[in-house]
C-alpha cells in the first residue's frame, strides 16, 4: 500500500477535497432557496453589509428576519457575518455563496483526511511523549512495542493496521464527502453555520494534536550538566482556544465537544488522564466569552424556548411516556438515511412523523437497536482500555467503538429526548455525526480483507466502489433538486408528502414566480390550480395553517375575486394577528378597492410587527399619494429606502414622485438608478398625476 500518492501527506487530502468541489460544482449555478430567505435575503442586519456586523453579534440568529422575534434559541453570527461581507461586495447574487460552501466543502475534506490521517498512523515515539516520556525512554518503549505487535496473533495487528492506516484515513474521508445527506448542508447556503462549524472544530483537533505532539512544558531540564533551556511559549492553545471558540459561534451544536474531543485523543493518541483534563479546561475557556455573547444576544445561556408543534411534533406529546416514544420512533430514520439515503427531503415537519406510543413496532425497535449500539460500543470500549493495558494500541475493534460512541454521542442534542430543541427531525443534522459511521464502515471493510483472502478482498473493494459510485451519483442527482425552490418544493412534495409546510411551499412558490405579473393568462389559471392543490393540501394536513390562507387570498386577488380573497385574508389574520405577509396584502386588497384609509391601516399594522420593512413602506407611500399626501408619500418611500437602497421599484415610484412635484433635480438620480437595477423600467410612463 505505500505508494508515492499515500506516502504523501498532502496528494491525498488534495484528491479528497477535489472529489468534494467536483460533487457539489453543479450547485454554483443555483438560487436561493428555502430557509437562504432567513439568512440572507430578507434578513435586514445581512443586507446592511459590513456595517450591520456589530448588530449580528448582539442579537440572535433570526433577529435580522423576525424582527419582532421575542425568545430565540440560536446564536450563530459567524455565518451571517461572512455573508454580510459577502453582500458588501456581490448583493444578492447567490453565486459567491453557493462558492463559498463549495469551498468550504473541499477544505473540509482536505483537513478531514489530514485529521484522520495523523489518527490512523500515529508515530509511536510521539505517542510515548504524550505520556510523559523521555526521549530516550520513548526509543527504547517504542521498539519493545512494535516487537510486541508483530508477534501479536490478532487478526489485525497494530503494524499492520499503522501500514493500512494512510489507505483507512482516505477511504473513511471518501465515505464521509460522498454521502448523500450531506447536499441539504452543502447545496443550502444557510447551512454554512454547519460548514464553519465541523472545519473549526476540525481546526481544533489539528492545533491539539501538534500541542500535545510539541509537549506544554515551557523550561526544560537537560539530561547532561546543570543548564536549562527556555523554550518559548507556545500559541497553540491559544490558537485551539480561537477555533473551538469560532466553532461555537458558527453553530452551538459544537458543545459536545466538550466530550468528543478528549474521547477521540483517548481512543487514538492514549493521551493520559492529566492532559485530557488541560484540553477540556482550554475548551472550558473558549466557551466561556462565547456564553457571555449568548447571554447577552439572546436573555438566556440555555436559549430554550417554546417549541412549536409544527416543527416538532414531540412538543405536542401528551405525556413523557409517548414523548419518548415518538422520540426513538424518528430516531430510527436517522439509521435508515445514513445506510439507504433516498428519498431526501428539506422538511419532514407537520405531519410527515406524528406521534406514536409504545405500541409502535418501530418505536421498540429503535430502543433495542440504540441500546444494543451502547451496550457495544461501551463493551468495545472496555476491551480497548484492557489492549491498552497490554501494549495492543489502535485495532479495528477500537475504531468501531469509536465510531459508535461518537455516533450516539452526537446525536443525542439532537435526540429530543432530555432538550426540545427546533425541529424532531433534519437531514443536516447527519453532518457531524456521519463521521462515525464513516468511521464504522471502513473498519467493517477492512476487518473483512483482513481474512486473507484474495476473494473476499476484492468482494470488498468492489462493495466500496459501489457503495462511493451509488453516494455520487445520489448526490449530484440530489443537487439539482435544489435549483431553486420550484424544483426543490415540487419534488420534495413527493418525498414528505404529509408535511404541510412542503404543501405550503410549494403553492407559495408557484404564486410568486408563475402567477404574478404572468401575462399569459391560460398558463397563470393553470399554475393557480396546482397551487390551490398544494395549498388545500396543507390546509388538509393543518387546519390552522394561516400562511397557507394567505396565499390562496393572493391568488384570488390576482384573478380578480376580491370578495374570495378577502375573506381568505380574514381567515389568515384569525389564525395569526402577527402575519406581516398577511396583513400588508390585506393592506394592498383594499388598496385595489380604493378603500385607501383602510388600506393604510392595515399598512401601519404591518409596520408595527416590523419597522423595517421596505415593501411595507413602499405599499404606504402610493396609498399616501392616493390620499393627496404627498409629504408622508415621500416619506414612506424614503423609509422603503432606508431599508433596501437597491430597491428599483421605490427608487422609481420616489424619483418619478419628484418629478411630479416638480423637483426633477431630485427625481433624475432615482429615476437613473431605478434604471440601472431594473432597465424594464426605461419605457415605464410616470405613474403619478399632480
Amino acid at each position: 500500500m505505500k505508494t508515492t500518492f499515500f506516502k504523501s501527506p498532502f496528494l491525498p487530502a488534495f484528491l479528497v477535497a477535489l472529489f468534494a468541489i467536483a460533487l457539489y460544482a453543479n450547485t454554483i449555478g443555483h438560487s436561493f432557496v428555502y430557509d437562504d430567505s432567513a439568512a440572507v435575503t430578507n434578513n435586514y442586519m445581512v443586507k446592511q453589509g459590513i456595517s450591520g456586523i456589530p448588530e449580528l453579534l448582539k442579537t440572535s440568529y433570526h433577529r435580522g428576519y423576525f424582527v419582532s422575534f421575542i425568545q430565540e434559541e440560536t446564536y450563530r453570527p459567524f455565518s451571517l457575518i461572512i455573508f454580510s461581507i459577502i453582500y458588501q461586495f456581490f448583493g444578492q447574487n447567490p453565486m459567491p455563496y453557493h462558492l463559498l460552501n463549495i469551498i468550504l466543502y473541499g477544505l473540509t475534506g482536505f483537513f478531514l483526511y489530514t485529521l484522520l490521517r495523523k489518527l490512523f498512523v500515529p508515530n509511536l515515539t510521539t505517542e510515548l511523549s504524550l505520556r510523559g516520556e523521555t526521549t530516550k525512554q520513548s526509543a527504547l518503549n517504542a521498539t519493545v512495542i512494535a516487537s510486541e505487535a508483530k508477534q501479536s496473533t490478532s487478526s489485525l495487528s497494530m503494524t499492520a493496521f499503522q501500514e493500512n492506516g494512510v489507505l483507512i484515513a482516505f477511504i473513511t474521508s471518501l465515505i464521509f464527502i460522498a454521502h448523500p445527506i450531506h447536499t441539504e448542508v452543502v447545496a443550502n447556503i444557510k447551512s454554512a453555520d454547519e460548514l464553519f462549524s465541523f472545519l473549526f472544530i476540525i481546526f481544533t483537533f489539528l492545533v491539539l494534536l501538534k500541542f500535545l505532539e510539541r509537549g506544554p512544558a515551557l523550561i526544560h531540564v537537560r539530561n547532561e550538566g546543570w543548564g536549562i533551556e527556555l523554550r518559548p511559549v507556545s500559541l497553540l492553545p491559544l490558537l485551539a482556544f480561537i477555533t473551538f471558540f469560532l466553532s461555537l459561534i458558527s453553530k452551538e451544536g459544537s458543545i459536545t465537544m466538550f466530550g468528543l474531543i478528549p474521547l477521540t485523543l483517548w481512543f487514538f493518541k492514549n493521551v493520559p488522564w492529566k492532559k485530557l483534563l488541560l484540553i477540556i479546561l482550554t475548551l472550558f475557556a473558549a466557551a466561556i466569552p462565547y456564553l457571555i455573547m449568548r447571554k447577552l444576544a439572546i436573555g438566556t445561556v440555555s436559549g430554550v424556548k417554546p417549541t412549536l408543534f409544527h416543527d416538532n411534533v414531540i412538543a405536542g406529546a401528551p405525556t413523557l411516556s409517548i414523548k419518548l416514544a415518538t422520540a426513538f420512533h424518528i430516531l430510527i430514520h436517522y439509521i435508515k438515511l445514513l445506510f439507504w439515503p433516498h428519498p431526501l427531503s428539506c422538511d419532514y415537519s407537520t405531519r410527515q412523523f406524528t406521534l406514536v406510543t409504545w405500541s409502535n413496532t418501530v418505536a421498540v425497535t429503535s430502543v433495542i437497536i440504540h441500546a444494543a449500539l451502547l451496550i457495544v460500543g461501551l463493551f468495545l470500549f472496555n476491551k480497548t482500555a484492557i489492549n491498552r493495558n497490554r501494549r495492543i494500541e489502535s485495532t479495528l475493534t477500537s475504531h468501531i467503538a469509536f465510531g459508535i460512541l461518537f455516533y450516539l454521542l452526537s446525536m443525542f442534542l439532537y435526540s429530543n429526548l432530555l432538550l426540545m430543541i427546533g425541529t424532531h427531525f433534519a437531514e443536516r443534522l447527519l453532518y457531524v455525526p456521519l463521521f462515525g459511521f464513516s468511521i464504522i464502515i471502513t473498519a467493517l471493510i477492512f476487518r473483512v480483507t483482513s481474512f486473507k483472502s484474495k476473494l473476499i478482498t476484492t468482494v470488498a473493494y468492489c462493495f466500496l466502489a459501489c457503495i462511493l459510485i451509488a453516494y455520487s451519483y445520489k448526490t449530484i442527482a440530489r443537487n439539482t433538486d435544489w435549483k431553486n425552490g420550484l424544483t426543490l418544493f415540487g419534488t420534495d412534495v413527493n418525498h414528505s408528502p404529509n408535511s404541510a409546510r412542503l404543501h405550503y411551499l410549494y403553492g407559495e412558490k408557484i404564486v410568486a414566480e408563475k402567477i404574478f405579473d404572468n401575462k399569459n393568462q391560460q398558463e397563470a389559471l393553470m399554475w393557480a390550480e396546482i397551487a390551490m392543490r398544494q395549498l388545500d393540501t396543507a390546509i388538509f394536513i393543518n387546519r390552522n395553517y394561516a400562511d397557507a390562507f394567505g396565499q390562496r387570498g393572493n391568488i384570488f386577488l390576482v384573478f380578480g375575486n376580491k370578495e374570495e380573497a378577502l375573506k381568505n385574508y380574514q381567515q389568515a389574520v384569525e389564525l395569526n394577528t402577527n402575519s406581516e405577509s398577511i396583513i400588508n396584502n390585506l393592506g394592498i386588497l383594499y388598496q385595489s378597492m380604493k378603500q385607501y384609509q383602510k388600506a393604510l391601516e392595515y399598512f401601519n399594522i404591518t409596520l408595527k410587527i416590523n419597522p423595517r420593512s421596505a415593501m411595507a413602506w413602499q405599499n404606504a407611500g402610493s396609498t399616501y399619494y392616493e390620499l393627496k399626501r404627498y409629504d408622508k408619500s415621500i416619506e414612506s418611500y424614503l423609509n422603503s429606502l432606508k431599508y433596501e437602497p437597491n430597491n428599483a421599484k421605490s427608487n422609481f415610484c420616489l424619483g418619478s414622485l419628484y418629478n411630479a412635484l416638480g423637483d426633477s433635480a431630485s427625481g433624475r438620480p432615482l429615476l437613473e438608478k431605478s434604471i440601472r437595477l431594473d432597465p424594464a423600467l426605461k419605457n415605464e410612463p410616470n405613474p403619478f398625476k399632480i
